[in-house]
């Protein structure tokens, strides 16, 4: 970390999906960091991020594909975890 900025903070180890959300954000699913972290869709700019690693309801474990409906639910193919993700809430 520097300082306390943490260092993947719009970065990707490996990109897996990309989304756009009815507010024009872009969403970019990472498989081996486990998030999806949201962008400026101009800039490339970190925003926010959500999801974590883990097997629990609502973690992620190498989410492979993602969509976001029309009601603004995140779907997520959560390969690791064996199941759709529906994430109800984003930032």
């Amino acid at each position: 970390m520097m300082g306390s900025t943490p260092i993947w903070k719009g970065r990707f180890i490996k990109l897996q999906s990309l989304a756009f959300d009815g507010e024009g954000r872009l969403h970019a699913a990472d498989c081996y960091l486990n998030m999806i972290q949201i962008l400026d869709p101009l800039t490339g700019t970190y925003q926010d991020s959500y999801g974590s690693f883990g097997t629990d309801m609502g973690m992620l474990n190498l989410p492979l594909d993602m969509f976001i409906t029309l009601g603004g639910q995140v779907v997520v193919t959560n390969a690791g975890n064996r199941r759709v993700e529906i994430i109800e809430t984003m930032p």
